[in-house]
């Protein structure tokens, strides 16, 4: 009897310690639905979806807290901004928390699966257009690892909104690099005839992938559009990928974590 009363115990137990999350300070300022969930509640529902999954960790590091800033084990203020949690659960059960890497003041973290990496929007200086082994060359100076491209669709629309936010500041401190042309972004990945079998070297991304349109004649190279989803590629000896309309202005740069 003792004995089976132990199993229930353990088993109540085991139970009680799948059905528990931590929920840290605030919430995300601006998010769009995903996860299959559509709802004017988004915040609520995601949290109840991830309290039914047991392997459930859902970070945000851009726009939380909402309020005030709360204390990091007891600090005063929140001295780590840029961090992410990886949980693993040994055999026994027993779950390990783990901070992850802090990112230099030009990158921002962003999480690939299993693993966290910097990632860094770096515009050309003078003459604003280049190549794409100009963007090599550039992610791979000041902590810089090397060209990188987008994880998923919404790593993608990060992207593109930070660069079209990094463009403005740009202009103000660089009014001649401001102009009417479309402003893409090389990225990882150099495709065979019509855009196909896309290889990358960064190797937290997937290679292999096709890009949507293809406007090179010999040599092609990824690129992000600014203003439109999905990945394009262009000559890699160009600077630009619709002729006079449009200026290969930067890339997308992994940059190596703060020891």
């Amino acid at each position: 009897m003792f004995f089976l009363w132990l199993l229930f115990f353990f088993s109540f137990a085991l139970a009680e310690f799948h059905s528990k999350m931590i929920i840290t300070w605030g919430q995300p300022a601006n998010y769009n639905s995903y996860d299959n969930i559509n709802t004017d509640n988004f915040w609520t529902d995601c949290l109840k979806q991830c309290l039914e999954e047991v392997d459930c960790v859902r970070t945000n590091t851009e726009f939380c807290p909402i309020g005030d800033d709360a204390p990091l084990f007891g600090e005063d203020n929140v001295i780590e901004p840029y961090y992410s949690i990886n949980v693993t659960i040994s055999q026994d059960g027993i779950s390990f928390w783990q901070f992850n890497i802090k990112c230099g003041d030009d990158s921002w973290l962003a999480i690939r699966g299993n693993q966290s990496v910097c990632i860094s929007l770096r515009p050309f200086p003078s003459p604003y257009c280049m190549n794409y082994e100009a963007a090599r060359n550039m992610c791979s100076v000041n902590n810089g690892i090397g060209l990188t491209n987008s994880y998923s669709d919404i790593e993608e629309l990060d992207i593109r909104i930070r660069w079209n936010n990094s463009l403005q500041e740009v202009a103000i401190n660089d009014p001649n690099a401001l102009f009417s042309k479309t402003k893409d972004l090389w990225a990882d990945g150099i495709c065979s005839s019509g855009g196909k079998n896309c290889n990358v070297t960064d190797d937290t991304l997937q290679s292999d992938f096709n890009v949507i349109n293809d406007y090179a004649i010999n040599n092609r190279c990824v690129f992000i559009a600014p203003s439109a989803p999905g990945k394009r590629s262009a000559e890699c000896s160009g600077t630009s990928a619709y002729r006079d309309t449009s200026c290969l202005r930067g890339a997308v740069c992994r940059t190596f974590p703060i020891q």
